[in-house]
């Protein structure tokens, strides 16, 4: 449970850092930051690892580069769904991925040295 706390807040965190330093996301209201990261949190949750699954041979072909492309592509469908946030499009949305991914590896490595 405190692992999906963490990555809640990641996702806020992460917006909040692409709002105001880099402008890849762009969010009418905190509520509506804060619905966009339960709706990301869900989505990752739920269709990521089907998607994951389904693509896992070209994700081994690409030595995992693809996987970058199935973050953004989740990050685009939240967006959909969140009427007072803006991914203003896929480069952004793979920006946020990446970014998304460094976070989330240096915080679940640093909580296994723990």
């Amino acid at each position: 449970m405190k692992r999906l706390g963490i990555k809640y807040l990641i996702i806020i965190a992460l917006l909040y850092i692409g709002q105001e330093v880099f402008g890849t996301v762009s969010t009418t209201s905190t509520m509506a930051m804060l619905g966009f990261a339960t709706v990301l949190l869900i989505i990752n949750m739920t269709i990521k690892p089907l998607l994951l699954i389904i693509s896992f041979p070209i994700t081994l072909i690409t030595l995992g580069i693809f996987s970058l492309l199935v973050n953004a592509w989740m990050i685009m469908l939240a967006d959909k769904f969140i009427e007072g946030v803006s991914v203003n499009g896929f480069w952004n949305s793979l920006i946020f991925a990446i970014s998304f991914s460094l976070l989330n590896s240096i915080f679940v490595y640093n909580r296994k040295r723990e």
